[in-house]
């Protein structure tokens, strides 16, 4: 499947799919919060306006990478065999789909890394690197 379809409208079409498919299934959703309402990018509407978000506003529909990761294990689970994003995808994206997938591109050194987060990190590494005013 490509195309169109968000993530979350593509998934129960691709467990169909696996069910009576036996060769290698496809997977290339757009990467947008499209729902049951709304199954492709074309016909989301904005809520502020009431218009059509496509082609120009379709940015405020973006899924979240924890949203792209989530649809990568489930594709996985399903037995999807080639996987990405179409049209509005980035490379963020991308990395995380190669990730969910066990691959670890040379992109994988700029995944976030919490550890080093002045609060939420590695007590050692905000000792070492912040004034002590910053901890809490």
């Amino acid at each position: 499947m490509n195309c169109c379809r968000g993530p979350s409208t593509m998934l129960p079409l691709l467990k169909e799919i696996k069910k009576v498919c036996k060769g290698p299934i496809a997977a290339l959703p757009v990467p947008f919060r499209t729902t049951s309402e709304e199954p492709t990018m074309e016909v989301l509407t904005d809520p502020d306006t009431g218009m059509p978000a496509f082609p120009v506003d379709l940015p405020r529909f973006f899924c979240s990478r924890t949203q792209i990761a989530e649809f990568a294990a489930q594709a996985k689970e399903i037995g999807v065999q080639y996987i990405g994003l179409c049209c509005g995808n980035a490379s963020h994206y991308t990395r995380l789909l190669a990730e969910e997938y066990g691959r670890k591109p040379p992109a994988s050194k700029y995944a976030p890394d919490m550890s080093k987060h002045y609060r939420f990190g590695n007590k050692e590494f905000v000792k070492k690197h912040h004034t002590p005013g910053q901890q809490d």
